[in-house]
C-alpha cells in the first residue's frame, strides 16, 4: 500500500478548501446569485414629471409615437427639468441613471442639499432616450456609471421595469 506524498496531501487540502470557499460564496450571494436587491422597483411615484401634454400642442396619435404607460419628460434644448428627488437617509438610497449613449442628448445634473438630492435633466440636442431610478449602491463613486457587469445588468432591469422616457425637441 502506497502512502500519499506531502505534495498530494497539500493538493487534497487545497482542493477541499477551495470547494468549501466557492460553496460559501455562492450561498452568501456572489455576483451570479440573485438576491433581494435584484428585484428592485422604485415605482412611478419617484418621478416628478407631469403626465399631461403641453398646453399649446394637440396630441395627435401617429404610428411613430407608441402609446406609453410610463411617464415622459419632454423638454426643449437648453431647458432644465427636475425629474426626481431622493434622500440619503432613505433605504434603499435612490439615484437617477442615464446610459452613456444618452449623455449626448441630455445632461444629468445632481443638486445636493443636506441629506436630499435633486436630479435634473438639461436638454442638449434633439432626440429621445430613456433613464430611470436605481439603487445608489449599484453605481460607482461618481454616481453615474455601474460598478461592474452584474450591477449593470441590475440597472438595465430596473430601468426596463420602471422607465422614464426623455424627449428633447
Amino acid at each position: 500500500m502506497k502512502f500519499p506524498t506531502k505534495n498530494e496531501k497539500l493538493f487534497a487540502v487545497a482542493f477541499a478548501l477551495a470547494t468549501i470557499c466557492v460553496a460559501n460564496l455562492n450561498a452568501q450571494g456572489g455576483y451570479d446569485t440573485p438576491n433581494k436587491t435584484d428585484t428592485f422597483n422604485a415605482g412611478r411615484q419617484v418621478y416628478h414629471v407631469e403626465k399631461k401634454s403641453p398646453g399649446g400642442e394637440k396630441s395627435v396619435p401617429s404610428k411613430k409615437q407608441p402609446s406609453r404607460k410610463a411617464p415622459t419628460a419632454r423638454l426643449n434644448r437648453g431647458e432644465i427639468v427636475q425629474v426626481m428627488t431622493s434622500s440619503t437617509s432613505a433605504r434603499p438610497e435612490l439615484a437617477f441613471y442615464l446610459p452613456r449613449e444618452a449623455t449626448s442628448i441630455v445632461q444629468l445634473v445632481v443638486e445636493k442639499r443636506g441629506s436630499q438630492r435633486n436630479f435634473f435633466l438639461k436638454g442638449l440636442s434633439s432626440g429621445s432616450t430613456v433613464g430611470g431610478a436605481v439603487q445608489r449602491d449599484w453605481l460607482d463613486a461618481s454616481g453615474y456609471y455601474p460598478r461592474n457587469p452584474a450591477d449593470e445588468a441590475r440597472i438595465q432591469a430596473a430601468v426596463k421595469r420602471n422607465p422614464l422616457y426623455i424627449e428633447v425637441r
